[in-house]
């Protein structure tokens, strides 16, 4: 029977004598094999503490994975011995640790080891990104990181799965950020309930790897406890660009027969959105009203991709001398590989500051308001006001001071073709 890709991977992932013949029921507990574990420095002390407890000498999965997020220690004596003592306990135990200066965990992850029909445990922010290579993520407390790292399976409720189906390709300047924005407004008040959304359609096959890391990590924010995408030829691509196809396997679902809720969205209808942190949902770019920006800032949570649009948006002009665009690249792959190909330096040429961490941005100028993609609410300082948008978005309004007197109709047409061969790159 057609079925979808979530409960393959939990009935795949069912742990000896978990009553596989019953199968799985949505709302029970399924005691899951757990493949990867993904933790960022802070949970790993306590995850490596608790699992000295148990006795085990190496870890029982697939891979773990450690990331120490921050370009550098904090200067503080304790957080420099804690860091030392994950590193150290890391190799102690067969983990795999990167250092200061790699890069967020989730991007990390993605480039080096997510990988297609994995179970994912994951104490760290922005890994549900890897659902957008087919890997199902289960976000755990520490403890019960340790658990599994000692070779326990896992045991979460299963989640209903909603499905949503794409048809259409996306517009020009627009992409993940506003298909996730759009599908907000689709969605009850509550937002998905801890759904797991799986997505489906003719329109799924249209979306860069890019734009699925991107849709997956903020399905979180919609209130999803996963996401999924299926692994085809998109992801077989992006994999071969990381040099890991042997990585990738086909991997599809048909939930639609089985989901609690089925949302449609077609692509080509969508368009460039911002939305304020502290009000209801997105307002299309086209209609916001004539906001004075003071910050706009490209954040570590934005991927490649996101990079290559500002900088694609930017080229040949300068930005708002009333403003400050400030990028942070969310990895060293990242930063390595928009260098490599021009991109940071077409930002600098436009005005923009490179930065490694929101650590080091000072106070936005009290006039104005902050405009973020990618970035935490610390990274707007303590401007009036934040609003959220896209690449496209960042763009027009550094480029006008103002999201709605710049407008994407107004970036080079041949940009878009050349963000796409840029980003197919390896990274």
């Amino acid at each position: 029977m057609p079925t979808s890709l979530t409960r393959s991977l939990v009935e795949a992932h069912l742990a000896e004598g978990a009553g596989r013949a019953r199968g799985v029921t949505i709302g029970a507990e399924a005691p899951l094999r757990v493949d990867q574990v993904l933790m960022d420095a802070d949970a790993a002390v306590l995850v490596f503490l608790a699992f000295e407890t148990t006795g085990r000498t190496r870890a029982q999965v697939e891979l773990a994975l450690a990331c120490a997020e921050d370009p550098s220690p904090s200067p503080s004596f304790e957080a420099g011995d804690a860091l030392r003592y994950a590193q150290s306990a890391a190799r102690r135990y067969g983990v795999h640790f990167s250092r200061p200066g790699n890069g967020r965990a989730h991007h990390v992850h993605a480039a080096r080891f997510a990988a297609p029909g994995r179970t994912l445990l994951a104490h760290a922010a922005g890994a549900a990104s890897a659902g957008a290579l087919g890997s199902l993520v289960l976000e755990a407390s520490e403890v019960e990181l340790a658990a599994a790292l000692a070779g326990a399976p896992h045991a979460p409720i299963v989640p209903p799965v909603w499905a949503v189906h794409l048809a259409g390709t996306l517009p020009p300047w627009v992409d993940a950020h506003d298909l996730m924005r759009t599908l907000a407004g689709q969605l009850p008040a509550h937002g998905a309930g801890g759904a797991v959304l799986e997505y489906l359609g003719s329109g799924v096959g249209a979306l860069s790897q890019e734009a699925r890391f991107t849709a997956a990590r903020a399905g979180v924010v919609l209130g999803a406890s996963a996401s999924l995408f299926p692994s085809d030829a998109v992801t077989r691509d992006w994999l071969r660009a990381q040099g890991r196809e042997p990585d990738w396997k086909a991997l599809s679902g048909e939930p639609e027969g089985e989901a609690a809720r089925v949302v449609e969205l077609h692509l080509d209808a969508l368009e460039p959105m911002i939305v304020r942190d502290d009000r209801g949902g997105p307002t299309p770019l086209r209609e916001a009203a004539s906001i004075p920006v003071g910050r706009v800032v490209l954040g570590r949570d934005a991927g490649l991709a996101d990079l290559l649009m500002l900088a694609a948006a930017l080229r040949g002009r300068a930005i708002a001398r009333s403003l400050e665009l400030l990028v942070i690249p969310g990895s060293r792959q990242i930063r390595d590989s928009a260098n490599a190909c021009g991109a940071l330096a077409e930002l600098v040429a436009a005005g923009a500051s490179l930065v490694d961490s929101e650590l080091r941005l000072a106070p936005a100028p009290p006039a104005g308001v902050a405009l973020l993609c990618g970035a935490s609410a610390k990274a707007a300082g303590r401007a009036r006001a934040v609003f959220r948008g896209s690449p496209a978005a960042a763009a027009a309004a550094a480029l006008a001071g103002s999201p709605t007197r710049a407008t994407c109709r107004s970036f080079p047409p041949s940009s878009r073709q050349t963000v796409a061969s840029r980003s197919a790159t390896r990274c």
